[in-house]
C-alpha cells in the first residue's frame, strides 16, 4: 500500500463467527506459553490455523478478517494480534473485548472494533475495500457499503508507528530522550 492509503485494505474477506477466543483459536497456546514466540512473521504462519487450517497458507497482505461479537476474548496474550499484523490484514469485528482492543493497538493491527451488522453484509471470500481511518467498509461483490465508527486518531497514530513500542521509541527520539538509530 502506498503511504497515502496506508489505511485502505483491498482484499478477500475471511469471515469468522462470534466468540473467537484469543487462546487456542486466534493463536495456538503453544506459541504463547511454551515457545514464547513474538516474531510477527513467524506467528503469521500459525494465526487462526486451529479455526481455519488454510488461513495462514492462503491469506494475503491486504485481506480482511471479519468477525462477530467478542473477537479475541479471553487472556490478553499478544501473539495472536502479532500474527494478524505479520499477515498484513485488517480486522473488522462486531465487537472486541476491552483487553483484546488494547492488545490489537499495542501490536499495531489496523482494525475497526465495533462494526455492528458486518456479518450480514459480507460472505466468506467476498472482495472488500476497508478504510480503517474512516470506518468505511464496501463489499465490492454486492455493492453494499457501511460506515462504522473508526478508531480515534491518537490510536491510529500508535498503529501507524507499528504498535505501542515503536510509537514510544519515536516519541522518545523526538524528545531527545534517546538517540536516533
Amino acid at each position: 500500500m502506498a503511504a497515502n492509503d496506508r489505511w485502505v485494505f483491498k482484499g478477500r474477506c475471511w469471515k469468522f463467527g462470534h466468540d473467537v477466543p484469543n487462546d487456542g483459536a486466534l493463536m495456538d497456546k503453544v506459541y504463547m506459553s511454551q515457545l514464547m514466540e513474538y516474531d510477527p512473521a513467524v506467528l503469521a504462519q500459525h494465526v487462526l490455523e486451529n479455526v481455519r487450517p488454510e488461513f495462514p497458507r492462503e491469506v494475503r497482505a491486504g485481506d480482511i478478517v471479519v468477525a462477530g461479537r467478542r473477537f479475541a476474548h479471553g487472556n490478553p496474550h499478544i501473539q495472536g494480534s502479532l500474527g494478524l499484523k505479520g499477515a498484513g490484514v485488517a480486522l473488522v469485528a462486531e465487537s472486541v473485548q476491552r483487553s483484546a482492543y488494547r492488545v490489537l493497538v499495542s501490536a499495531g493491527v489496523a482494525f475497526i472494533p465495533r462494526a455492528i451488522g458486518i456479518l450480514d453484509m459480507v460472505a466468506d471470500g467476498d472482495p472488500l475495500t476497508v478504510d480503517v481511518a474512516s470506518g468505511r467498509v464496501t463489499n465490492e461483490r454486492s455493492g453494499k457499503s457501511a460506515a462504522f465508527e473508526p478508531l480515534p486518531a491518537f490510536l491510529l497514530d500508535i498503529i501507524a508507528a507499528g504498535g505501542s513500542l515503536e510509537h514510544l521509541k519515536q516519541r522518545l527520539i523526538a524528545a531527545g530522550r534517546i538517540p536516533a538509530p
